[in-house]
């Protein structure tokens, strides 16, 4: 892979099209579009979590600094423009890490969000319909597979029945 190849290893990746990704680098918050034989920023960040609606006009990035997750538009040449805030997570208590681990959308294009509280979901413009708390310490990585939310906290999966996620 070319990351591995230049010595760099991403903490999140949101698939564009064949061949074409959004990553992110532990110690960089900046975005990267990495095509087949090449990367290069198209963001400065801050981000630490991506993922892509389901058109792939819109990349959400997870950020650590401000509890914010950005909205940025995909141009057709793979940069990105027009970051905005519109999604505000709901605060950790005091004390805990104020953390966007990991994102996903779902087949509505609802928004889920990996946070020291739980996983916060939010609908299509960005309102916060619920939290599913934390079994168990705070979720690392969250995934989707068909109408199941996947979440892995401390080491552990826990697995929670989506209702509303078909089309």
């Amino acid at each position: 892979m070319l990351f591995r190849s230049e010595g760099l290893a991403p903490t999140a990746m949101a698939l564009l099209s064949r061949g074409k990704f959004y990553a992110d680098l532990p110690n960089d918050p900046s975005i990267y579009l990495v095509e087949k034989n090449s990367f290069r920023k198209v963001d400065d960040g801050p981000c630490a979590s991506l993922a892509l609606d389901l058109s792939r006009s819109i990349l959400f990035a997870g950020t650590t600094e401000t509890l914010q997750i950005a909205t940025l538009r995909v141009k057709t040449d793979g940069n990105l423009d027009a970051r905005d805030y519109y999604v505000a997570p709901r605060k950790a208590p005091p004390g805990s890490p104020a953390l966007v681990t990991d994102l996903k959308v779902d087949s509505l294009n609802r928004i889920y969000a990996a946070t020291s509280i739980g996983v916060q979901v939010f609908d299509p413009t960005g309102r916060l319909c619920g939290v599913l708390t934390n079994p168990n310490g705070k979720p690392g990585f969250i995934t989707i597979a068909g109408e199941t939310l996947y979440c892995l906290s401390d080491g552990k999966l826990f697995s929670r029945p989506l209702l509303f996620a078909k089309k």
